[in-house]
């Protein structure tokens, strides 16, 4: 990881910098931002094929429309709850 990433993670609140490892259990509601500037994170994720959503998202035009964000989250069985993680 480059950069701080501040995740969410259930109830808790985590700033994470390189070299941190954080675990999401299955189901559990999670989200992240980057902290002061640009950063990076290697994702591992399951279930297989988990990271055609993110290339899906990442291939919506800026700004995203809803209605684009809400046909790739249900063509990929996601769902985005609450507001952008801010600190």
């Amino acid at each position: 990881m480059h950069g701080a990433l501040l995740f969410v993670i259930g109830e808790d609140r985590i700033t994470a910098a390189g070299g941190d490892t954080l675990f999401v259990p299955r189901g559990t509601v999670h989200g992240f931002s980057a902290q002061g500037g640009p950063a990076e994170m290697l994702l591992v994720s399951t279930p297989a094929r988990h990271d055609r959503f993110f290339q899906a998202m990442d291939a919506l035009p800026v700004p995203h429309r809803m209605e684009d964000v809400a046909q790739v989250c249900q063509r990929f069985a996601q769902s985005i709850v609450g507001p952008v993680v801010t600190g």
